[in-house]
């Protein structure tokens, strides 16, 4: 196959040259019809060398010797120009690649900086990795703390809360007994003050009728005196005897009457005595009622508290769910810039 192509490419080098003109790769593959430039020129060189040694060992008639010669004389020169040419531009290729390469220079200068400012900046992200890294598990420990914390208090609270409403149904209970003793205290008390003005009108009503009793004895005895002073003129010591008797009686009478008057003393003594307990028995349901409040409140207090110590929760649930996103977030900008220096 290379014996053919090489016969076909000396051919048309021979008819080139046969028209005074220089075979260059563009009219030999005009004439072959294919090739690359790289292939016809190397072709072109070859044939052009075998007929330089063919000429010089006269294997060609004079009369073409002297033709060839002045067709490679021709060729020579035109080698040279394109020689010279090809220098001059390869010269330019050279200068273009040495500015090419100053600038393909400058650009791995630039890359160079910009892989170390990635770097750097892949090092810092790293450290904020890190510290986002180290914030996470402080966060999640104090979030542990925080829910032990919580699960503690919640445990206090409910606790409290079991202490609390035991204590608050041993004083409702107590005060159930209370009111009640109170109530049936009350009922007594105002049963005896019921009696007792019962039987303050009864002694006295009896006061009365004795007292009436009596003053009518007198009046009788005194009309009597008086009849018997009338009618008969007794002696005065049986006068004497008669009104010694009527005073005793009438001593008797206000003695009665004194003691009558000290016993309705103190039946209203009793009564006021009564009377202050029940005040103190209503005093003391007040004061049961107002701790009955006062741990309502207390226990609307703590509820309160709770629902803010699980918002508080909340929120550093939040938090930590926030810093998660944004562990996240700079682990994806860590692979991202991990991947731009290798493109």
């Amino acid at each position: 196959m290379k014996d053919s192509l090489h016969d076909i490419t000396r051919k048309a080098v021979l008819q080139i040259l046969a028209q005074g003109e220089r075979p260059t790769w563009r009219r030999v593959r005009d004439i072959i019809g294919s090739g690359s430039a790289g292939d016809i020129t190397r072709r072109v060189g070859d044939v052009m060398t075998e007929l330089a040694e063919r000429q010089v060992h006269g294997d060609y008639p004079e009369e073409v010797q002297a033709a060839f010669f002045e067709m490679w004389r021709t060729v020579k020169t035109i080698n040279a120009r394109e020689f010279e040419e090809r220098q001059a531009q390869a010269l330019e290729r050279v200068s273009e690649a040495n500015a090419a390469r100053d600038g393909y220079r400058d650009q791995l200068h630039d890359c160079q900086r910009e892989l170390t400012l990635k770097t750097n900046q892949l090092t810092e992200l790293s450290t904020a990795l890190h510290a986002l890294r180290t914030a996470e598990a402080e966060n999640q420990r104090a979030q542990r703390l925080l829910e032990e914390q919580l699960t503690r208090a919640e445990t206090n609270l409910l606790e409290e809360r079991v202490k609390r409403e035991a204590a608050v149904a041993l004083q409702q209970s107590e005060a159930a007994r209370y009111q009640q003793i109170i109530a049936e205290s009350a009922q007594a008390s105002e049963a005896r003050i019921s009696g007792l003005e019962t039987t303050l009108k009864s002694e006295q009503h009896r006061y009365n009728v004795d007292t009436a009793k009596l003053h009518v004895k007198v009046d009788e005895a005194r009309q009597e005196a008086k009849q018997e002073r009338k009618a008969h003129e007794k002696d005065s010591a049986a006068s004497a005897k008669v009104i010694g008797t009527l005073r005793e009686q009438l001593a008797h009478a206000k003695a009665g009457e004194a003691k009558l008057q000290g016993r309705l003393e103190t039946l209203e003594a009793q009564l006021g005595k009564a009377q202050e307990k029940r005040s103190a028995a209503e005093d003391a349901r007040a004061s049961l009622n107002e701790q009955n409040n006062q741990l309502r409140t207390q226990l609307e207090a703590e509820a309160t508290a709770r629902q803010a110590a699980e918002k508080q929760l909340e929120g550093e649930r939040q938090r930590a769910q926030a810093l998660e996103n944004s562990l996240k977030a700079a682990q994806a900008a860590e692979r991202h810039h991990s991947r731009k220096p290798k493109d």
